[in-house]
């Protein structure tokens, strides 16, 4: 059962780490995006 539930917390953490990733991906483009059109 443990180790079971241990690998949820790890899929549980790889998901929301791929989600920040995704966010600070977007916040980098309109970062770009911003810096260029200055």
């Amino acid at each position: 059962v443990i180790p079971k539930l241990k690998v949820l917390i790890t899929v549980d953490l790889a998901v929301l780490n791929l989600h920040i990733f995704q966010i600070e991906n977007i916040k980098y483009e309109h970062y770009l995006k911003w810096i260029k059109s200055e």
